[in-house]
């Protein structure tokens, strides 16, 4: 696919955003991802990241 670039564009995708660990560990720690299944299937591929970081705010 051929494009035309205006004003001196990149032609590089937009990087996406790394997740906030720190917010969503908070968000877990309110609640608002439940627990057990019902948080690893909503947190998905960051549910490792974020529940480290829920246990290292937890337990110091």
């Amino acid at each position: 696919m051929n494009r035309i670039l205006l004003g001196g564009g990149s032609s590089q995708p937009a990087a996406s955003a790394a997740p906030d660990i720190e917010a969503l560990a908070q968000a877990v720690i309110r609640g608002d991802y439940g627990n057990g299944d019902a948080r690893r299937a909503a947190l998905g591929a960051n549910y490792d990241a974020v529940q480290a970081r829920v246990n290292e705010i937890l337990l110091g």
